[in-house]
This record gives structure tokens, sequence and C-alpha cells, in this order.
């Protein structure tokens, strides 16, 4: 659920096959977009994500 707008200058994602999120997923992954081969894996300075 959201409660606004779609902004592209907030969007942002983490790779499915990051190590450090370590994801066990159900079945291969066989297709992956170009956009999510893109994406950085996450870097020592991350210290989780604040949940409220």
């Amino acid at each position: 659920m959201s409660t606004a707008f779609y902004s592209k200058s907030n969007e942002d994602a983490v790779r499915f096959d990051d190590p450090k999120i370590n994801i066990e997923w159900p079945i291969p992954i066989t297709i992956v977009s170009d956009k999510d081969k893109a994406q950085f894996f996450i870097g020592n300075e991350f210290q989780g994500v604040k949940l409220s």
C-alpha cells in the first residue's frame, strides 16, 4: 500500500543475489532484467533498516 504518488527520484532497489541479504529463492532465478543486474551490492557501511 502506498499513500504517495510514484517518484522516480525516490526509487531504489537491492540486488536479488546480494550475499548480505542471502535470500533463498524457492525457484532458480533464470531471467533478470538489465535494471536489476545494474544494482549495486550492499556495502560494508550498511547497518540495517529501521522499521517503525
